[in-house]
């Protein structure tokens, strides 16, 4: 079982637990996620792209920053995997200038 999953399990029982109002267990458990989160959640990583918001108005996710490159004379290919609440993911492909800004293809 990855992170993920593992993560989506926790996420089923504290629901389930708070449905039947069971909330001193939701609480331990929601404990208990914050803690596995903690412990497996990457913070801080050069290469990880970290200021991503939604613009409301024009329904759109923006990503601002540019990786890290310890290579500037070739393209390569970037990869953003957006992990939801609810579960689901999106994966989205850049592809990389010589000077480290991305553009979609």
């Amino acid at each position: 079982m990855n992170h993920v999953d593992k993560y989506n399990d926790m996420m089923v029982s504290a629901d389930h637990m708070i449905e039947l109002a069971n909330f001193v267990d939701a609480e331990l458990k929601i404990l208990e996620i914050s803690y596995y989160l903690s412990e497996h959640l990457v913070l801080h990583n050069d290469s990880i792209i970290y200021d991503i918001s939604f613009d409301a108005e024009k329904d759109i996710w923006i990503i601002n920053d540019v990786p890290e490159k310890s290579i500037f004379d070739r393209h390569e290919n970037l990869y953003v995997t957006v992990y939801n609440m609810d579960g689901t993911t999106h994966s989205m492909e850049f592809t990389d200038t010589k000077q480290g800004d991305f553009f979609t293809p």
